[in-house]
């Protein structure tokens, strides 16, 4: 490969159209075997362990020893508390509105036959009639209870708080 004349100032000693050098092959020796002595197995291991450092102290926790002591924070006193059988206001309750819902069942229907309903159909529901129903608040299960009848007006007794 020769190069281009224009490159040949880099390269003292080149003329043009001459014909680059061939790279001078390397020799590498392979250096001589050292012949080790015989070494009692447990001398080696005493070597290994003086490498080996020793066990430092535990870097976490109330013995560790390379932790910069903490200062306390200044935190201010809470006070008392308020005694967990002590009345609430729940004036403050009064007037926000929530919506009650009683579940006696479920039913699926296509939209067909929900439209075909009318006055006096009976839909039979996921439940028998003697089973709790629920009762929701703003959609959430609160509780379960069964349906009454006093003078003629239906009502639901809570029966079980349902546990959160």
């Amino acid at each position: 490969m020769s190069l281009p004349d224009e490159f040949l100032d880099a390269f003292p000693g080149r003329t043009p159209g001459a014909p680059a050098p061939k790279p001078a092959a390397a020799v590498v020796e392979a250096p001589a075997p050292v012949e080790e002595e015989p070494v009692a197995a447990s001398a080696v291991e005493s070597a290994l362990q003086s490498l080996v450092p020793g066990p430092r102290g535990p870097r976490m926790g109330p013995d560790a020893t390379d932790l910069p002591p903490l200062d306390r924070p200044d935190l201010p006193d809470l006070g008392p508390g308020t005694p967990a059988g002590e009345a609430r206001e729940l004036r403050l309750l009064q007037d926000v509105q929530v919506e009650l819902a009683v579940e006696l069942g479920r039913v699926k229907l296509p939209l067909r036959d929900l439209l075909a309903l009318g006055p006096g159909a009976v839909l039979e529901l996921d439940r028998a009639a003697d089973a709790p129903v629920d009762v929701l608040v703003n959609g959430c299960l609160v509780a379960k209870g069964e349906v009454v009848v006093i003078d003629g007006e239906f009502g639901v007794r809570v029966t079980a708080v349902v546990e959160r």
